[in-house]
């Protein structure tokens, strides 16, 4: 939760906003009011707004009034909470150590002399809850993220001195956070230093309706990898993407087990014909392999980050190789509808990069690329498809975004930009695959022509019937390969 979420720069699952009741807009400006104020337009962005620090006495015209000036949308949520302060707890043990520590602000004697250290938030709160019990309160203010230095230590000390018997020194928890390793406080400060808890509380029962909200978004994002570990029962380092032409491949894995995309947190779901949607794992031949049935195309409205989620879930599995392949329209004059391309390198044209936002510690920030497409990998996917007889090609594979197949000018200008083959897929996964140190290997079924002088109709059914005639030839090489590997 933060009151300020616009200046941490990261993409939550929710995002929280919360706001001040007393202070709900300044200057047609959300709060907080300070450096980190932004335009009203940016409550837009909330899926929960948490009005906070409402009177525990407020009437329905309050929450009506309150309700019309945010102008919410019909997505988002809102909450009223109010906050109040719980029992004391010393910050180092002190003198109630035997009591657990828990002191009742009811336990304040009238005559104690309270030292109030804040540096995070402003006591206006804190000395309202106080008064009932004192009226000896004595504020110490910082500045906002104050990072305390010894010469606060020791203003700190000079001050809670001068101040007659007997007495504490009370501060927020997150100043007894910034405080807790600083030296220099004095051992009388120390034993008479207290903590003073913030308890929230819910207003219109909605308590129990936001911890469903976010139980349930909670258990919906747990992490993929942790989910998938509990249930593996082999250890694989090969996985293989089974894109169009190694259908065939799933069903020569033995011992295998499988879980539905459905069933596993995060996973998104493939929406095109011919693509089915789990994880396999178990033995092809006498490796261990885990194998995607189905991928993500950014074409169906997937995030570049959702494309790519199972790669970053394969690594943390402890994938090392990674094979792939795809359906591709060949505009190489050499190509013939059936043939098998071995990608030796690729052009991303895809409108958004698998990389943009802020890096995973994977690999470096600015990856180098010399070497997408393992050369050992493509030298060993030659020797087998020598030894087996298996005509192969080699290509520059062009990614784009889909989902139309291309036009004749466009066919003709992706061949004059160095291309050999294109299609919808791969290249995002490579990519990360590469930026995650995984070594990868791909393959495209040439499924169809272009940028020739006689333009051809292409269907999905037509691309999917050329696939499964050279899937034989294919998934030859695949085994073999991941045999030797």
């Amino acid at each position: 939760l933060d009151d300020a979420f616009q200046h941490r720069y990261v993409q939550p699952g929710i995002n929280i906003l919360l706001v001040d009741y007393h202070r709900l807009i300044i200057d047609d400006c959300l709060l907080p009011a300070g450096r980190l104020r932004e335009p009203l337009s940016a409550k837009d962005r909330a899926d929960v707004v948490i009005v906070t620090k409402c009177p525990k006495d407020m009437k329905p015209m309050e929450y009506r009034v309150t309700n019309k000036m945010m102008q919410l949308y019909a997505y988002q949520s809102l909450y009223f909470t109010s906050l109040k302060y719980g029992s004391l707890r010393p910050m180092f043990g002190g003198q109630d150590k035997q009591n657990q520590g828990k002191r009742p602000l009811e336990s304040i004697k009238a005559d104690e002399h309270i030292l109030l250290l804040t540096g995070i938030a402003s006591p206006k709160q804190m000395i309202q809850d106080l008064k009932p019990y004192t009226t000896h309160l004595t504020p110490l203010t910082y500045s906002d993220h104050h990072q305390f230095k010894s010469k606060d230590i020791q203003h700190i000390n000079n001050t809670f001195e001068q101040l007659p018997k007997p007495r504490l020194l009370i501060t927020t928890e997150k100043d007894a956070a910034r405080l807790y390793d600083v030296e220099g406080l004095s051992e009388e400060v120390k034993n008479n230093m207290y903590i003073l808890p913030v308890t929230i509380s819910f207003m219109l029962d909605q308590g129990e309706m936001f911890n469903k909200y976010i139980i349930s978004y909670v258990r919906k994002n747990s992490r993929t990898a942790s989910w998938i570990k509990e249930r593996m029962t082999t250890n694989p380092t090969i996985a293989i993407i089974l894109g169009t032409g190694l259908g065939q491949l799933a069903s020569e894995i033995t011992d295998k087990y499988e879980f539905p995309y459905s069933e596993i947190p995060n996973f998104p779901i493939s929406t095109v014909e011919g693509h089915s949607g789990k994880l396999i794992f178990g033995k092809l031949g006498n490796k261990d392999i885990m194998a995607m049935q189905g991928r993500f195309h950014f074409y169906e409205g997937y995030s570049m980050k959702e494309v790519t989620f199972p790669v970053r879930v394969m690594y943390e599995l402890g994938i090392k190789t990674l094979f792939v392949s795809n359906a591709a329209g060949g505009m190489n004059p050499q190509f013939n509808i059936g043939d098998l391309m071995i990608i030796t390198d690729h052009i991303n044209l895809f409108p958004e990069h698998p990389l943009r936002g802020k890096n995973f510690p994977t690999g470096p920030r600015f990856p180098d690329m010399h070497e997408p497409y393992d050369l050992q990998l493509v030298a060993e996917a030659d020797k087998v498809a020598a030894e087996k007889g298996i005509k192969v090609q080699h290509g520059v594979y062009i990614g784009v975004q889909g989902p139309t197949f291309e036009t004749p000018a466009e066919y003709r200008m992706f061949a004059k930009m160095g291309g050999d083959a294109i299609g919808m897929s791969t290249v995002p996964e490579v990519i990360v695959a590469h930026h995650c140190g995984i070594k990868t290997f791909g393959v495209s079924v040439i499924t169809d022509l272009g940028g020739f002088d006689d333009p051809v109709e292409v269907s999905h059914e037509e691309v999917q019937e050329a696939a499964n005639k050279a899937q034989p030839l294919m998934t030859e090489i695949m085994r073999e390969m991941i045999n030797r590997a």
